[in-house]
C-alpha cells in the first residue's frame, strides 16, 4: 500500500487509541493491572462483561500499553508511574484535562472559522487562556504534569546553570550571609513543585512564584503542605506580568516556562525583567520554536490548533525570543533543543552583562 494512503487510514484509529486510554483512566482499569491478573477476576472486580473486556484488553496489548501471556494481563512497570492513580508521577488527570482542552471536531472547526454573522464565534463561548478561571481549572493537572514530565526533564538543565551549580556545595550556615543568597523568579509558575524541589536541593536559594491572583492563592495552599524550612524560601507574588512591578537589580535567575505567550508586548516585558536582574544574572526561557513558516513541528502546530483557534496564535517562531532578548539588552544568548512529549522545546539562556 502507498505510504500516504496508509497514513490517512492510520488516522482513523487514532481517536480509538485515545478513547481506550481515556476509558482505562476513567474506570481506574490500570490500577488493577499492576500485578498479573486473569480477565475473569478482573471482570468480576470491575463488574464488566468478561468477553467484551477481553476485547478491550487485547486492544490495549496491541497498542503496547498492556502485556499478555497465557491469558493473563499486566501493566508494564514503565507505564505504572504514569497510569496508576496512586503514583506520584500519575499523568491521568493531565491527559484527561488536555483531551478536553485540545479536542476539536469538524463542526467546531466550521464554527470557529466563521468570519461574520450568526456563525461567528464569541469569546465567552471559548476556552480563554487569558482568563484566570482557565488556569484554576487546570491547576491540578498542571501540577501533576510538572511532577511527572516537565520537572524531571528540565531539572538537569537548571542544575547545570552556573548560578545554581556554584551553590550546590553551600551549607545552610554559609547561606545566612546575604552575599551568598540566590534569588530566583519563576514567571507564570503554575505550581509550587519545581520551587520546592529547587530550594530543597540548594539551601542558598529562594524562589518567588509569580502568577495570576487566583493561581497564587492556590499555590499558597500547596505551599502549606511543605516543611516549614522550605515554605520560608518559597515566596508568592500575584499579578499580571504586563503591569507587574519587580524590585530592581534583585534576581540572580529568572525562569519563564511556557508563559511568555501572555506578554502583550514581549520586548517591553523583557526590558522590565532585565531591570529586575542583577548584573551577570541569567534568564531562561523554555518555549517552542516553530519552523517551516509556522508549519512544524507537527506536535505543536496540530496539538495547539484547538486552543489557538480560540485564543489567537500563541506559539513562538524559532529565533523570535532570542531576537527579543537581544533587543532588551541581554547577551550570550544560547539555545539548546530538548526532546519533550508534546514536541521539541527550546532551552534559551540569556545573560545580563556586568555594568
Amino acid at each position: 500500500m502507498d505510504s500516504r494512503a496508509k497514513y490517512l487510514c492510520d488516522l482513523l484509529i487514532a481517536p480509538t487509541r485515545w478513547q481506550l486510554i481515556e476509558f482505562g483512566l476513567t474506570v481506574k482499569l490500570f490500577d488493577h493491572l499492576q500485578a498479573p491478573v486473569a480477565v475473569k477476576a478482573l471482570s468480576a472486580t470491575l463488574n464488566m462483561d468478561e468477553q467484551r473486556l477481553t476485547m478491550v484488553l487485547n486492544a490495549l496489548v496491541s497498542m503496547g500499553i498492556l502485556q499478555k501471556q497465557q491469558d493473563v494481563y499486566r501493566l508494564p512497570t514503565f507505564y505504572q508511574a504514569y497510569l496508576v492513580s496512586t503514583d506520584r508521577q500519575y499523568l491521568g488527570k493531565t491527559l484527561l484535562h488536555l483531551a478536553k482542552t485540545k479536542a476539536i471536531d469538524s463542526q467546531r472547526l466550521q464554527y470557529l472559522l466563521a468570519s461574520s454573522g450568526k456563525g461567528a464565534p464569541q469569546l465567552t463561548q471559548m476556552k480563554n487562556m487569558r482568563e484566570s478561571e482557565f488556569w484554576l481549572r487546570a491547576l491540578d493537572s498542571l501540577s501533576d504534569f510538572h511532577r511527572s514530565v516537565r520537572n524531571p526533564t528540565i531539572m538537569p538543565y537548571l542544575r547545570a546553570l552556573p548560578v545554581l551549580e556554584s551553590a550546590a556545595g553551600m551549607s545552610d550556615d554559609t547561606t545566612e550571609s546575604d552575599e551568598h543568597k540566590i534569588e530566583m523568579l519563576d514567571l507564570g509558575a503554575g505550581a509550587c513543585d519545581l520551587a520546592a524541589e529547587l530550594v530543597a536541593a540548594f539551601p542558598s536559594l529562594s524562589v518567588t512564584l509569580f502568577d495570576l491572583p487566583p493561581c497564587s492563592q492556590a499555590q499558597a495552599h500547596q505551599r502549606e503542605t511543605y516543611p516549614a524550612a522550605l515554605q520560608a524560601r518559597i515566596h508568592l507574588q500575584a499579578g499580571d506580568m504586563n503591569d507587574a512591578v519587580w524590585p530592581a537589580l534583585h534576581y540572580d535567575l529568572i525562569f519563564a516556562s511556557m508563559s511568555l505567550y501572555f506578554a502583550s508586548d514581549l520586548p517591553q516585558l523583557l526590558q522590565r525583567l532585565h531591570q529586575a536582574m542583577k548584573p551577570d544574572s541569567v534568564l531562561v526561557s523554555f518555549h517552542e520554536g516553530l519552523t517551516g513558516e509556522g508549519t512544524q513541528p507537527e506536535a505543536h502546530v496540530v496539538g495547539r490548533l484547538g486552543l489557538e483557534l480560540q485564543n489567537g496564535a500563541m506559539s513562538f517562531a524559532k529565533g523570535e525570543i532570542e531576537a527579543a532578548l537581544a533587543a532588551a539588552g541581554f547577551e550570550q544568548v544560547t539555545v539548546e533543543e530538548i526532546d519533550y512529549p508534546f514536541g521539541p522545546m527550546q532551552w534559551i539562556c540569556a545573560k545580563k552583562p556586568r555594568a
